[in-house]
């Protein structure tokens, strides 16, 4: 599929599968990036939690991102996704 320019990809795609490719594209971008920064970016391109979250899931089911947890301060951890796809 990389031989297929990128304007004929987007009007294939489905509402749902935009919205992966559009949390992949932040995930990637970042290399590393935290939950709620991730919130805030994701709703720059009209995005919400749900769909963020949704996005998310398919994105560990592929394996295309590893979602780690940092511990923050007293007990409270910061979920972090990793770009670790190709």
């Amino acid at each position: 599929m990389k031989d297929i320019p990128e304007t004929i990809k987007r009007a294939a795609s489905t509402k749902e599968s935009e919205e992966v490719n559009n949390v992949a594209d932040l995930i990637q971008r970042h290399k590393k990036i935290d939950h709620s920064t991730l919130l805030r970016r994701a709703g720059n391109r009209g995005l919400n939690a749900d769909k963020v979250h949704r996005s998310v899931r398919e994105l560990e089911g592929r394996g295309d991102i590893k979602l780690d947890v940092e511990p923050v301060s007293h007990g409270k951890t910061r979920r972090i996704y990793v770009w670790i796809g190709g």
